[in-house]
């Protein structure tokens, strides 16, 4: 097997992908990382996802640039080349490989939310690698049958499940003697937040804020902002006109904090993809703040509803899931049977002997 470089530049690609490098170093795959820079990222992963960059090699670009991310490449020349999901990263990492004829894997491929323009540019960036990679690897069935429809050859797809699943698994059993179960029904019920789209920028974190002030206004609610490079309702949460002492904006987490804040909150509110895959694997109820979602198997129980940007909306979903009765109890853990995603993945790359 040639040597293999993994393309990642932002927090959830390295996220996702760690379970996979994990298993090859694990089975002496010779492997490395590209960090193309898009975000900053090194000092944010922190334990126990710092490891991975302690003990691999990798090489990091100040900021991202498409000319030389193909440099990079070219010099290193790596038989295969991995990216994951949607990122401009990810794009730039799949034309690099193409260039230099690489063998081009897509983790987390065949996701469609079915507007190209939402979310932007994700939804292009998806097509786009769809086009170019050589093997998909599908977190499920629906995505699987997105890329047929648009013509992918089904030998080239590998539904794997979600390698998200695979990280929040580590995590959690790294942290088992502090994590434990999460335990409800106390005096406050805690929202953790999360935002950071385009779209949510403007009126749209106007009405976002309104409404988690609203929900302040309970005595019984704490909200946790997560704070974020992107995030305008964050910046409006720190204005006088929306102040509350049951809103707290914080830094970004390490990961595993972060994990650990979506397993004891009783609701998270959130615009992010990967933050309805965290909550839905971790069994939290989920408030997301679009219109249309790449995931639609996650509102098939009623614990996940899309309610946009209407603060209404927000404010009265909220409540339902928070203190309705037929608030939804879902245990941890409930999509165990979609993890193993990474072992798939590597097991498809040995096998095949790309």
């Amino acid at each position: 097997m040639g040597n293999i470089v993994f393309i990642a530049g932002t927090r959830p690609e390295l996220i996702k992908l760690w379970p996979i490098s994990w298993i090859m170093k694990n089975q002496g795959l010779d492997h490395s990382f590209i960090l193309t820079g898009q975000h900053c990222i090194k000092g944010s992963l922190l334990c126990p996802l710092a490891q991975i960059l302690d003990s691999i090699t990798y090489e990091a670009l100040p900021t991202l640039s498409l000319s030389a991310l193909v440099e990079k490449v070219k010099r290193r020349d790596p038989k295969v080349v991995i990216v994951q999901g949607d990122t401009n990263s990810a794009v730039f990492g799949g034309v690099a490989a193409k260039l230099n004829m690489s063998c081009l894997l897509h983790v987390e491929a065949g996701l469609r939310s079915g507007d190209v323009y939402f979310p932007w540019p994700e939804e292009i960036n998806r097509v786009a690698l769809s086009r170019i990679s050589n093997y998909h690897y599908a977190p499920s069935s629906a995505a699987r049958l997105n890329l047929i429809n648009e013509g992918i050859q089904a030998e080239k797809i590998l539904v794997t499940g979600n390698t998200v699943f695979d990280a929040v698994e580590m995590v959690r059993k790294d942290k088992a003697d502090n994590l434990g179960c999460p335990v409800f029904g106390g005096l406050n019920k805690r929202i953790l937040v999360t935002c950071h789209r385009r779209e949510n920028w403007g009126r749209s974190a106007i009405n976002i804020m309104a409404a988690l002030y609203r929900l302040s206004l309970n005595p019984k609610v704490r909200i946790e902002i997560i704070d974020h490079h992107h995030n305008a309702v964050a910046l409006l949460a720190r204005q006088s006109q929306f102040f509350s002492p049951r809103i707290n904006v914080v830094f970004p987490k390490t990961y595993s904090d972060f994990i650990e804040s979506i397993t004891f909150s009783d609701l998270i509110i959130t615009d992010s993809g990967g933050v309805q895959e965290e909550a839905f694997y971790l069994g939290r109820p989920l408030i997301i703040l679009r219109n249309i979602t790449e995931r639609s198997e996650y509102l098939q129980d009623g614990a996940s509803i899309l309610v946009g940007v209407d603060e209404e909306l927000i404010v009265s979903k909220s409540i339902e899931l928070l203190f309705g009765k037929s608030r939804a109890s879902i245990p941890v853990g409930r999509a165990k049977f979609v993890t193993g995603a990474s072992a798939a993945i590597v097991s498809h790359i040995t096998s095949a002997q790309l």
